[in-house]
């Protein structure tokens, strides 16, 4: 077991697709000081070939260190395959007045989808609205 496996759990654990810590708080998660190098940008690469990337990595984390504010900014990327498991947003576009009372509940179901799955069910509302402006048009220009 490396003694990196407390940041491993705890990033496995965590509910969003980003945390932000401090150098502290990941000291505190390990229950060890971060060498000195950790103080630079190098030591956060994503490349899994040392122990400690390997924490964040295993559990499917990338990690990019903010120099300004001191902070660790851990991010869980969406993969592709989970965006194929993510409920289609059935939103009905026949109707305006639906549009908007069907926006709210695609928000919720997306919240534990991630990022990525949230902006894509935004872009099939966003559609949806697209062609029922693009079909009240046409009717309109045919009266």
């Amino acid at each position: 077991m490396s003694k990196y496996q407390p940041l491993s759990e705890r990033l496995a654990g965590h509910p969003a697709d980003e945390w932000r810590a401090s150098f502290a708080e990941i000291e505190a998660v390990l229950g060890f000081s971060l060498p000195k190098a950790a103080r630079s940008r190098s030591w956060w690469a994503n490349t899994g070939d040392k122990p400690h990337s390997r924490a964040w990595m295993a559990p499917g984390w990338r990690a990019e260190m903010d120099q300004a504010s001191g902070v660790v900014i851990f991010r869980r990327p969406v993969s592709e395959a989970a965006l194929q498991g993510a409920p289609e947003a059935d939103v009905p576009v026949s109707e305006p007045e639906f549009v908007s009372d069907e926006v709210q509940p695609i928000r919720s179901r997306a919240k534990g989808w991630g990022i990525a799955a949230a902006i894509a069910a935004g872009a099939a509302v966003t559609a949806g609205i697209a062609a029922l402006l693009v079909r009240r048009r046409a009717s309109n220009s045919r009266n």
